[in-house]
C-alpha cells in the first residue's frame, strides 16, 4: 500500500474518512469546506511555482528558495492533521535524500501565525505501520 500525505491527514481527522479515501470514495466534492479551501489555494501566493507532486505520494503547496516546504491551511481547527501531514512529507523526502528542508503551515484565516517544523527525525512510522495493518486486514480504519 502506498500511502499519501493525504491519507495521513485523515488518519487523525476522520478514520472513516480515511476508510472512504482507500476506498476511492469521495464524499467530500461538495462540502463547503472543502470548496472553500480550494479557494483559498488558488487565490494564496499567486507568484509560487505551487502543487508540487512527489511521486503521487505527496502534494506540497510550495517551496520556496530557502529550502523552506509551505503548505496552506485554512485553519488551526484540525492542526495535529495538518501537523503529521507536514511531517509525513519530511519523512518522505527524507527516505529519498531530501534532508536540508524545513517545513511551514501557513494558516490563512490567522494573519501572521505560523508555526515551523525542522526536520527532526520524529518519523511516523507507528502511524504508517497502522495505517498499513489495517488496509491488508480489509478492516475499517
Amino acid at each position: 500500500m502506498r500511502i499519501t500525505g493525504m491519507m495521513v491527514y485523515y488518519y487523525f481527522v476522520c478514520r472513516k474518512k480515511l476508510w472512504y479515501f482507500c476506498h476511492e470514495i469521495n464524499m467530500e466534492s461538495e462540502n463547503e469546506d472543502v470548496m472553500l479551501g480550494k479557494l483559498i489555494d488558488e487565490n494564496s501566493y499567486s507568484r509560487e511555482d505551487k502543487h508540487i507532486n512527489i511521486d503521487n505520494i505527496i502534494n506540497i503547496d510550495f517551496i520556496n528558495t530557502k529550502n523552506e516546504l509551505h503548505e496552506i491551511k485554512k485553519s488551526r481547527s484540525i492542526e495535529e492533521a495538518n501537523i503529521w501531514q507536514m511531517k509525513y512529507y519530511l519523512y518522505y523526502l527524507s527516505e529519498r535524500g531530501i534532508k536540508d528542508i524545513t517545513a511551514k503551515i501557513i494558516y490563512s484565516k490567522i494573519r501572521n501565525n505560523r508555526r515551523t517544523y525542522g526536520y527532526r527525525r520524529q518519523y511516523p512510522q507507528g502511524i504508517l505501520y497502522g495505517m498499513e495493518y489495517h488496509h491488508k486486514s480489509g478492516n475499517k480504519f
